[in-house]
């Protein structure tokens, strides 16, 4: 590369998508622009069909064999009482979560949480200490609202 270009130039090329905006990136430093450069730039495609696009389809078809084998996650097919809070999170994020292209994944995501929740001690505890470390921490959610509009129901 013959010239320096400033992180202001990139982040006004990477602004031309008007969804997005990079400007606090900048005190960060341009490393930390990769995972917009993921949604944003030359890489969005390869992210979107070669990574994420298998992922969901091997977990959709994953736990249509599941469901098909031991039925859905309920209330009268579980014990523990976290499952049965899950269950109702899962439920209430039900009532208000609509995107036809996504909802197919969304179901089996909440399905593979609960089942794997309920039977597997080991990825139990790792979601328990997940949801520890988030209550501990300094957790701040920035989202006012949906970035995809018409996708979430008050």
């Amino acid at each position: 590369m013959d010239k320096l270009v400033s992180p202001d130039s990139i982040v006004s090329i990477l602004n031309t998508n008007p969804k997005y905006d990079y400007s606090h990136a900048l005190p960060y430093g341009l490393q930390n622009l990769l995972i917009n450069r993921m949604l944003t730039g030359q890489l969005r495609d390869v992210v979107i069909n070669l990574i994420k696009a298998p992922l969901r389809k091997a977990l959709i078809e994953a736990m249509k064999l599941f469901v098909k084998t031991f039925g859905l996650v309920t209330k009268e097919k579980t014990i523990l009482r976290n499952t049965h809070i899950l269950i109702d999170i899962r439920d209430q994020f039900n009532q208000h979560y609509y995107n036809p292209s996504r909802i197919e994944m969304m179901q089996a995501g909440w399905e593979l949480l609960l089942s794997e929740y309920e039977h597997d001690s080991h990825y139990r505890w790792l979601f328990n200490w997940l949801i520890r470390k988030i209550q501990e921490s300094d957790w701040v959610s920035s989202e006012d609202e949906f970035p995809d509009e018409g996708c979430w129901n008050d």
